[in-house]
């Protein structure tokens, strides 16, 4: 468990690197790779799993609208997804490494945002998985998937804002737009 004493004593230590010009610029791939695997991952499910429909299976239409719908929505989230992960990783990577490694808070934000991640991409394969044969599954699925993405930004949200990192954030964001400045 980390304390907010910890959090504000490297807060405070990671200032000290920004001001100090320790600040990295990482590549643009290893802060893009992340998270267009993600959007591969959300796009695979419904496009692998739902397109044999199209072809071999007599559909009402309905069912195929839903089918493209699930696709389409299947992209949007990984589009979201994607610029939420390429935007979260600068701001870590911009971290000098050796901070990163022993850094009890880095490692912490690192756990949880791998933990949620996981959990989000598994349970969208499960979902399209198990609703994957019925004729207006991807509909359903669909429907399911909106929902738990929002019950599970709600959960995170709470979840992280219980640890109180606005002050890790500001001090991310106000180096980010620092930097952008000169």
């Amino acid at each position: 468990m980390i304390t907010n004493k910890q959090i504000l004593t490297e807060v405070e230590q990671l200032s000290r690197l920004f001001k100090g010009g320790e600040a990295e610029i990482p590549s643009m791939w290893t802060c893009f790779w992340p998270g267009l695997a993600a959007m591969f991952w959300l796009l695979l499910w419904p496009i692998a799993l739902f397109s044999y429909k199209f072809f071999c299976v007599e559909l009402p239409n309905a069912a195929q609208i839903g089918i493209a719908a699930s696709v389409l929505v299947a992209f949007v989230a990984g589009l979201f997804m994607m610029l939420y992960i390429v935007n979260s990783r600068a701001l870590y990577l911009s971290i000098p490494e050796a901070y990163r490694k022993k850094s009890e808070l880095c490692l912490f934000i690192v756990g949880k945002a791998k933990f949620y991640c996981r959990i989000y991409l598994l349970t969208y394969a499960i979902l399209i998985i198990a609703f994957t044969y019925p004729d207006y599954g991807s509909i359903y699925s669909t429907v399911l998937f909106v929902f738990f993405s929002f019950g599970l930004m709600q959960y995170v949200n709470v979840d992280l804002s219980r640890y109180q990192l606005t002050a890790l954030t500001s001090l991310l964001e106000t180096i980010k737009t620092s930097k952008s400045e000169k």
